[in-house]
C-alpha cells in the first residue's frame, strides 16, 4: 500500500466566516472538490488552478462538486438542493428534494455525482432522487427503496 500526501492552498480568510474546508467531496476522477464552510456556506476548490470559491448557501448538510465547468451542489437543511457557479459562487438553480427539513441529529443525506447526474437520498422517505444537474436540477427519476435510505454508495461502471 502506498501513501499520497498533498498540500491544499490555504482557505482564503475573507469568505466563509473563517470556516475551514473539511470533509471534501468530489465526482470520481474530477479535480474539483467541495466542502462545507461552517453553517454559512460551502467551499469549492479547483485543484489544478489552486483556486477557492466561496458560495453563500446557508447551512449545508451535504455538498459535492460536479467537476470542471459543472456546478457546485449543496443540499441545505430545509431540503432544497442548490446549484452554484463554481467560479463565482452565484446560485444558478434550486429544487426541493427532501419531503421535510433534514434532521441534523439523524443520518444525513449525501450527494453522489456521476458524469451527468446527481443522486440525493431522502433518508426519512427511503427515496433516492436522480437529478440532472445540466438541466436546472430537473428531477429525472425517483427510486422508492422502502424503509430509510440511510447509506447510499455508488458502485460499478
Amino acid at each position: 500500500m502506498g501513501w499520497i500526501f498533498s498540500s491544499y492552498p490555504p482557505t482564503p480568510g475573507g469568505g466563509g466566516g473563517g470556516h475551514r474546508a473539511r470533509d471534501f467531496q468530489q465526482r470520481p476522477g474530477s479535480s474539483t472538490l467541495a466542502a462545507r464552510a461552517g453553517d454559512r456556506g460551502t467551499w469549492s476548490l479547483d485543484v489544478g488552478d489552486r483556486a477557492w470559491t466561496y458560495a453563500e448557501t446557508g447551512p449545508a448538510v451535504a455538498v459535492n462538486a460536479v467537476g470542471e465547468g459543472g456546478p457546485l451542489l449543496a443540499l441545505t437543511a430545509d431540503g432544497v438542493l442548490h446549484a452554484h457557479d463554481p467560479e463565482t459562487g452565484e446560485q444558478t438553480a434550486e429544487t426541493r428534494v427532501t419531503a421535510r427539513p433534514v434532521d441534523p441529529a439523524g443520518p444525513l443525506p449525501v450527494i453522489l455525482v456521476d458524469t451527468s447526474r446527481a443522486y440525493v437520498n431522502d433518508v426519512a422517505t427511503g427515496t433516492v432522487h436522480e437529478i440532472d444537474y445540466n438541466d436546472s436540477l430537473r428531477q429525472a427519476r425517483r427510486f422508492e427503496l422502502g424503509g430509510q435510505a440511510t447509506h447510499v454508495v455508488e458502485t460499478g461502471r
